[in-house]
Formats: C-alpha cells, structure tokens, sequence
C-alpha cells in the first residue's frame, strides 16, 4: 500500500485511522544527506538534544546508507506507529529535494526517475514545511552573521544556498524572506542570496556583493560539510578573483532561457536523475576512510585566507548544532500533533 501523504501546508484530508485502533505518532527527522565523516551523527545528535515526546527516528535521502528513509519507517512500524510525521531539514521545501522528499512518500505523480520509487507503508505519513523563511532561522542567521561582522552597516551578507528550479517562484519568496528579516533586525547594508542551480548565480551573487562592500557569507547548510567545506568556498574565490561572475551571468541567463523550454512534465525526472548521478559520484569520492574529509578541510583552510584578504568574511559551519534548529523542530512537530488531533476528532 503505498503511503497516504498530507502536505501540511495544504487543507488536509482525514487521517485515516480505524474507529478501533488508538493515533499513535512518530517522528522522521529528514535531511538530505552528506558523506563527510561525522556529518550524519551531529544531525542525529541534534535530534537526540531535542527529545521528542513521541519515537523519533532520523533519515537522510542520499550518502548515509546507515540512516535511509525506508528503514526509519519500518522502525517506527514496529513500534506500532500508524502516524508519522516527517520533518524535512530544507532551508526551502520548494526544492528538488523536497520533490524528491515527496516522490519517495509517494506524493508526487506523473513521470519520476526510476531510480526513485515510492516506499510503501501501511502508516499515514505527514510531511510538513521545511524552514521556508521561519523566524528561528532568521534569528539564527543574524547571530551567525553578527559573530563575523565588524561594521554591519557596511557590510553585505550574502547566503550560499543549494537551490532549484523546480518551484523557483517560492523558493525565492523563501529566500526573500529570510534576507529581509536578516536585514531589517541585523542592521546590515544589504543581505542577498546565490544559487547553486542550474542557473547557477552562486559566484555571481558574491562577485556583485564585493562591489557594494565587505561581504559576509554564510552557507545555508545543515552541518558543516562538503557544501561548505569545498564546493562554496571554492565557487566564491573563483567568482571575485577569477571574475567568474563577470562570466556566469550571460551563461545563467542561457541556461534559464534553456530551462524555460523544458516542458514541465520533463523537468521532475530530469532533475532526479541528475540527482542521483551527482550524489551517487560524491558518495564515491568522499570514501577511502575520511581522507577525503580531511582534504576537504585543508583545501577550505587555503581558499578562506584569499577571500579574508579580500575583505570577505566566511564562515563553513552549518546550521547544525544551534539550539534554533531543535527549537524549530519542536514548533513544527507540535504545529502538526495539533492539525492531525483535530483531523481525527
């Protein structure tokens, strides 16, 4: 049977729980995953600090082959749990991996890569929003952002985020949201965005910003790992010494006009496909026994003196293993107990 899905943020239909049988909640605290030795265990530790009032199990999508989504459902089956609620760990829902979040609970129709197949479970499962613009996380992102400053008026805060181009109209009020609020009650000049897409602005985004000011840059992941070890730091220097930025926005502009050409139904299976090729090929570099770990944050280590010299400050931590983040996770599954209690009723 394949699982009954609710989108919070849509007008739920009732949980289907039989006359005879008692709700029984548990939790799935989903991330999108990194292979970076220790990655997997400081959001399963975070979890563990915010002490759930109901079984709570942690699962990744991708490169933690120890924490998958199929086995965190069958668990809680065990348990005797026939309502699920899953967290998703996204800065934005409206992203491909909150598609693939629910082409996996069997949300999603139409064409999928068939690499992704729904699992099926007999249990009614309850996504909710991820982060979308929460106030928590602008709170955290402010303190983050201050512990770098010096002069905040004039400084420019730009976020690095792994973004989409499925769903961009509301991905972008997300991200808009959360940069007005960093502005606004952090004091700073300007706060912007760049997306790792394939649109690709990321290098751009930081480019422009070194042209207003200092610039502070804060990468919206979840732990510090291969994002904000490597690939962001190295996108950031490439885009302001190189010039790079210069370069990448005629190309973005291509690639966008491209993308508007896809038609839709093909835009989900194409992105799920590269999903997984890419995940699947970092997957295999990050092995040899945390080597590649290692290097990741030697090779950090050379890119950020460049970029402090430069008038850039960046820092590589996540947003994990902040207070915020376990309280955001508590207000969300506490938001959800009290929709399905009255779905129920």
């Amino acid at each position: 049977m394949t699982a009954s899905v609710i989108i919070l943020s849509l007008i739920p239909p009732s949980i289907a729980v039989d006359a005879k049988e008692e709700l029984s909640i548990g939790v799935i605290v989903l991330g999108h995953g990194d292979p970076t030795p220790g990655w997997a265990e400081s959001i399963v530790e975070l979890t563990e600090k915010a002490d759930l009032d109901y079984p709570t199990e942690v699962a990744f999508l991708e490169m933690v082959p120890e924490y998958t989504l199929e086995q965190a459902i069958e668990s809680l089956e065990e348990e005797g749990i026939n309502t699920i609620i899953v967290v998703p760990l996204l800065i934005s829902s409206h992203h491909s991996h909150g598609y693939e979040m629910e082409y996996l609970l069997g949300l999603r129709g139409g064409i999928s890569s068939k690499i992704i197949e729904p699992i099926e479970t007999d249990c009614n499962i309850v996504l909710t929003e991820g982060m979308n613009g929460h106030d928590l996380i602008g709170e955290l992102l402010i303190e983050r952002a201050v512990e770098l400053s010096s002069s905040p008026s004039d400084e420019i805060v730009v976020f690095e985020v792994h973004g989409a181009d499925l769903g961009w109209e509301e991905f972008r009020k997300d991200m808009e949201s959360l940069c007005d609020f960093v502005r606004i009650n952090g004091g700073f000049k300007d706060v912007q965005y760049g997306v790792l897409s394939p649109t690709f602005n990321m290098s751009s985004a930081v480019w422009d910003a070194k042209r207003g000011g200092d610039v502070i840059v804060i990468p919206l992941v979840l732990a510090e790992g291969m994002y904000s070890n490597m690939l962001f730091p190295l996108l950031s220097i490439l885009g302001v010494v190189g010039n790079i930025g210069v370069l990448i926005k005629p190309v973005s502009v291509l690639i966008s006009f491209i993308w508007q050409l896809i038609p839709e139904v093909m835009l989900d299976p194409i992105l799920m496909v590269a999903m997984e090729i890419s995940d699947t090929m970092m997957e295999k570099m990050m092995g040899g026994g945390g080597s590649m770990g290692k290097m990741m944050k030697s090779f950090s280590g050379i890119l950020l003196g460049p970029l402090e010299k430069l008038g850039i400050r960046y820092t590589t931590e996540g947003l994990v293993p902040h207070s915020k983040i376990t309280e955001w996770i508590w207000e969300t599954v506490d938001d959800a107990v009290a929709k399905i209690s009255l779905e129920v009723k």
